[in-house]
């Protein structure tokens, strides 16, 4: 055992880098946790060394309880939480029990946090308003984020911080009144967490945009996907009227509805945008009442061209985007060319059109767009180009592009789409196919 110890702790920290393996996600690596800790088994010398591992990375998949006593581990132990750089919540928990509930209130009670934060949790899990919403598990979620301060990616359920301000105010950052009045731009801080890098808030809840502002005034976060949010002037005109540099990257909202001023603020202000995807809601076919379509945001998009989002080509720094087409450019004789709105940067490009009806399909989908594609395809406008992704309907099932085009390979997958005939025991009946899908998928061949 002796000559075990004897090991330097440098080589003992490569053995264990052998057990993780990088994932998709930044700073989240996959580990083998069963073979290291039966290794952290040898010693307390190799299990302290073997813990700043096993918790640099959290995914929390299991049970209320499991998460509570994760939270006592690290309220408990602070170098395991400043160890943490990587953590994701399970989006599927129940809401505490009575015991539970007691339990964390004891544990909000003694535990070192500002005191506004503290009253700020403890107030959410005792209104009755929040009490019925799973508020205990975005208190528990809130309570581990307040003691991992060198936390860089959040991975958790967007129904949390659409409800708790408090854990949304914990991942964002805000305005920083400026001094003696010298400073032209404004700057920005983070609130709590200052070396958070990634949010991914996916769900089904409507965001805030008071919540979403937020993440957006974060100056370090560079990557962001948010669910639901409404991103106009009227809901906040304190942030997109403000001059200030956002160091975001990448960057995902579905389910939106935004106006000019959040795309002045996206063009403007997010200089280091390399990946943007943009996505409304949609509803069933058939079920036109419940899509959303741009004539309901009236004229809010108009100084861009037409109602439209027209020309992203000062975002020059953007390699890959994914949009509603007709958000972009419209559709019929007076859309916009799509070569006149993209930047030569781009890499990947999926182009993305809301649920269709029969007029669209016979109006959008012309021969004439052949052209507009193979103009997205040349290697001297878009050098970088290497994937289109694009969805085209037709009503008499063939294939509606070229099939083949020199240095690209095409690929065309094909669903039907049927009307809606009525419904039995609750189940829509779908009638005969009135339209083909065609997914088409073009990719620069090597």
């Amino acid at each position: 055992m002796s000559s075990t110890l004897r090991i330097p702790n440098e080589i003992w920290l490569q053995i264990f880098s052998h057990f993780e393996s990088h994932s998709s996600q930044l700073f989240v690596h996959k580990l083998d946790r069963s073979a290291l800790t039966s290794l952290s088994l040898v010693s307390r010398d190799i299990s302290r060394l073997a813990q700043h591992v096993l918790y640099r990375s959290i995914y929390h998949a299991g049970e209320v309880s499991s998460l509570l006593l994760l939270a006592t581990t690290i309220i408990l132990t602070p170098r395991l939480g400043s160890a943490v750089r990587a953590f994701r919540v399970n989006a599927f928990l129940p809401r505490l029990t009575g015991a539970e509930q007691r339990y964390l209130e004891e544990m909000i009670k003694y535990t070192s946090i500002p005191p506004q934060l503290k009253s700020t949790l403890q107030d959410t899990l005792n209104d009755n308003h929040y009490s019925d919403r799973g508020s205990g598990i975005a208190v528990v979620a809130s309570l581990l984020l307040a003691h991992m301060p060198g936390l860089r990616s959040f991975d958790g359920p967007g129904q949390y911080a659409s409800l708790f301000p408090a854990l949304s105010w914990i991942l964002g950052g805000g305005f920083v009144e400026p001094r003696g009045g010298t400073e032209t731009c404004s700057r920005t801080a983070p609130n709590y967490l200052p070396d958070l890098q990634e949010v991914l808030l996916p769900g089904n809840s409507l965001l805030p945009f008071g919540n979403a502002q937020n993440l957006l005034l974060h100056p370090n976060i560079k990557t962001l996907q948010m669910h639901g949010v409404t991103c106009t002037e009227g809901a906040n005109k304190d942030l997109l009227s403000r001059n200030f540099k956002s160091s975001l990257q990448r960057l995902v909202i579905s389910d939106c509805v935004i106006d000019i001023t959040f795309l002045q603020y996206i063009m403007f202000q997010c200089n280091d945008l390399s990946e943007l995807s943009l996505g409304t809601g949609a509803g069933l076919p058939g079920q036109p009442q419940e899509s959303l379509n741009i004539d309901l945001y009236g004229g809010i998009l108009r100084d861009l061209g037409r109602n439209l989002i027209g020309s992203l080509r000062q975002l020059k720094r953007l390699r890959h985007l994914c949009v509603d087409r007709i958000w972009l450019v419209g559709h019929g004789q007076d859309r916009l060319p799509l070569t006149q709105v993209l930047p030569a940067s781009l890499e990947t490009f999926r182009c993305m059109v809301p649920w269709c009806d029969e007029e669209l399909v016979e109006s959008e989908w012309t021969p004439d767009q052949d052209a507009e594609i193979l103009g997205l395809l040349d290697r001297v406008e878009f050098p970088n180009l290497y994937e289109l992704r694009t969805p085209r309907w037709t009503t008499s099932g063939k294939q509606p592009f070229l099939k083949k085009i020199d240095g690209w390979h095409i690929r065309a997958d094909s669903n039907a789409w049927y009307e809606l005939g009525g419904r039995a025991d609750g189940d829509w009946i779908y009638s005969t196919p009135w339209a083909t899908r065609w997914d088409l998928t073009i990719t620069r061949e090597s």
